[in-house]
């Protein structure tokens, strides 16, 4: 029996950058959007696995996009691509539960790696997979960057599931015991 392919919707204004992210996702089912607008309706449509999205678009930019995805209750996981580094954008981003954030020019190894992290999250707690599963036990010696990348994932993790931090580290060591 073969897996079923992971669906991503990739939303920009502009078409090359949706070309050239489609090609490097090529072993996925990409379904792509020039507008918030139109990626919204696409949100209801096809329900993706995964949503990639610039920040900065015209008339609906990402993170009203995204305020109208959570609003539907989903709980699909977004990454943003974005040339801008608008820290209060990011901030309000990571409220919203947005998983991660890229720089353009996107750096295909860094996006490949992040897409699968992100399909990881994507499962939930009914899905019967375990946050052991999306984030291994830390050792003592864990370096500082390390840390944070975990902090952030786990927060991630708990902002798309819609639960609390505490509920998450009692499971994470409910799994790890």
């Amino acid at each position: 029996m073969t897996e079923e392919k992971k669906t991503i919707l990739l939303v920009d204004d502009e078409p090359k950058i949706l070309e050239v992210m489609a090609d490097e996702l090529c072993q996925y089912n990409i379904v792509t959007a020039s507008s918030g607008e139109e990626g919204f309706k696409k949100v209801l449509e096809k329900k993706p696995d995964l949503i990639i999205s610039d920040i900065m678009m015209p008339e609906m930019d990402g993170l009203a996009f995204l305020e109208l995805v959570r609003g539907q209750g989903l709980r699909t996981p977004v990454i943003f691509a974005t040339g801008f580094g608008d820290l209060e954008k990011i901030r309000k981003a990571w409220k919203l539960g947005a998983f991660d954030f890229l720089s353009k020019p996107v750096d295909f190894e860094v996006l490949q790696s992040t897409v699968r992290n992100a399909l990881l999250f994507g499962l939930n707690f009914d899905s019967g997979i375990t946050l052991k599963t999306v984030i291994p036990m830390p050792t003592v010696s864990l370096q500082a960057n390390l840390r944070q990348d975990v902090a952030q994932k786990l927060t991630a993790f708990c902002n798309v599931n819609k639960v609390t931090i505490e509920s998450c580290l009692e499971k994470l060591i409910e799994d790890h015991l």
